[in-house]
C-alpha cells in the first residue's frame, strides 16, 4: 500500500518507468493518486547522484562572457521592455527579435528590477546571472547540490545551501524546473512561504499530469524524467500544496514546447534524451522532419491556450 505524499490518501494507480535521459533503461515505480491526481516516486532512489551526469546542464560553471557594448545595451534593452514592459528603446528592439520566454514569464509575474529575487535549486547560477546582466541587483540561486559558492566578479550569484538554511525575506522566489526534484513538498513550500516579504510571490514552474503528454504517452513521456522528478503534479495537487502552506494561487497558466511531443516520441522508440540520434544532440540525425517539428510546436502553443500543455508556471502569494 502507498500513501500519497500530498493528500495523504491511499494509492493503488502504478506505472514502471525507466530512466531515459542518460539512457541507463533502469526501471522506477512512480504512483498517481485519484484524489489529487499527482504522480509520484513510489521510492527515491538511494544513489541519486548517479542520475545525474557530470555535464547536467544547471551545475555547469559558468564561463564569463567577453563584454560587448552594443549586443549587451540591446540585449538588456529588449529583455527589460519585455519584463515591465517599458522603455521606448526596448519597445523598437523587441519588434525586432523573438522574447525570451521567461522574461514573458515575468511580466506576468509582476518582476521588478528593485525586487529582492530568490532562485531555489538553480544550480550554479546561470539564470541569476543573465538577471544581473540585464540590471536586476538583488538576485541570488541557493542549491545544496553545486560544489562550492559561485561569485561573479566578487558578487555571489549561486549559494551552496539549503532553502532550510535562509532567513532573509524576498520579493520573489522562484522553482524554475527545481520543485519536482524535491521530496519534502510541504516543507519546501511552507519555507517559501515563510521567506517571502509583505506582497512577496511564489513562482513555480513544473511538469504537469494535467495535460495531453501525459495521457497520450504514461510511461514514454519524456518530462516525467525517472527518477529525477519525484512529483509531478496536477492543476489541483499544487494548489492542495499551496493551501496547505496557506497560501493561494494567484496566477497558473502553461508554458510547454514541442519537447513534450518528439522527446516522448523518442522514448517509445528507445531513443534516449541525450543519444547521438536524439533531436536536442544533433537535429540533423533525428527521426524528425522539419514539418513534423513545426507541427509539434504549433500543437505545444494550442495547448497551452488551453491550458492543456504539459508545464505550468503557477505564481503563490499570502
Amino acid at each position: 500500500m502507498h500513501i500519497c505524499g500530498i493528500c495523504s490518501e491511499e494509492i493503488s494507480e502504478l506505472y514502471v518507468v525507466k530512466e531515459m535521459l542518460i539512457g541507463l533503461r533502469e526501471t522506477f515505480e512512480y504512483i498517481k493518486c485519484s484524489a489529487c491526481g499527482c504522480l509520484q516516486i513510489a521510492k527515491i532512489p538511494p544513489n541519486l547522484s548517479k542520475y545525474y551526469p557530470d555535464d547536467y546542464y544547471s551545475l555547469q560553471v559558468l564561463k564569463k562572457k567577453k563584454s560587448r557594448f552594443l549586443r549587451d545595451y540591446i540585449r538588456k534593452s529588449v529583455a527589460l521592455f519585455n519584463i515591465q514592459g517599458k522603455g521606448v528603446v526596448g519597445w523598437i528592439l523587441a519588434f525586432l527579435k523573438t522574447p525570451d520566454p521567461i522574461h514573458l514569464v515575468y511580466r506576468r509575474a509582476g518582476l521588478k528590477p528593485s525586487d529582492k529575487l530568490l532562485d531555489v535549486g538553480g544550480g550554479a547560477g546561470a539564470h541569476v546571472l543573465s538577471l544581473l546582466h540585464i540590471g536586476f541587483k538583488n538576485v541570488m540561486s541557493v542549491d545544496p547540490f553545486i560544489l562550492k559558492d559561485v561569485f561573479y566578479e566578487n558578487t555571489l550569484i549561486a549559494k551552496k545551501s539549503s532553502l532550510f538554511d535562509i532567513r532573509e525575506k524576498y520579493d520573489l522566489i522562484t522553482f524554475h524546473h527545481s520543485l519536482e526534484h524535491m521530496p519534502d513538498q510541504a516543507k519546501v513550500i511552507s519555507k517559501a512561504a515563510e521567506l517571502i516579504s509583505q506582497g512577496g510571490r511564489i513562482l513555480i514552474r513544473i511538469p504537469t499530469v494535467t495535460s495531453v503528454a501525459w495521457e497520450k504517452y504514461k510511461e514514454n513521456w519524456v518530462n516525467l524524467d525517472a527518477p529525477r522528478h519525484f512529483y509531478l503534479h496536477s492543476h489541483f495537487s499544487i494548489k492542495l500544496l499551496a493551501k496547505k502552506a496557506g497560501l493561494k494561487v494567484l496566477g497558473l497558466w502553461n508554458d510547454s514546447v514541442s519537447m513534450q511531443f518528439w522527446g516522448s516520441e523518442q522514448y517509445i522508440r528507445d531513443i534516449p534524451l541525450m543519444d547521438a540520434r536524439s533531436y536536442s544532440q544533433d537535429k540533423t540525425a533525428s527521426i524528425f522532419s522539419d514539418a513534423q517539428i513545426l507541427d509539434y510546436q504549433r500543437t505545444a502553443i494550442a495547448l497551452n491556450k488551453e491550458e492543456k500543455g504539459d508545464w505550468i508556471c503557477v505564481i503563490l502569494g499570502k
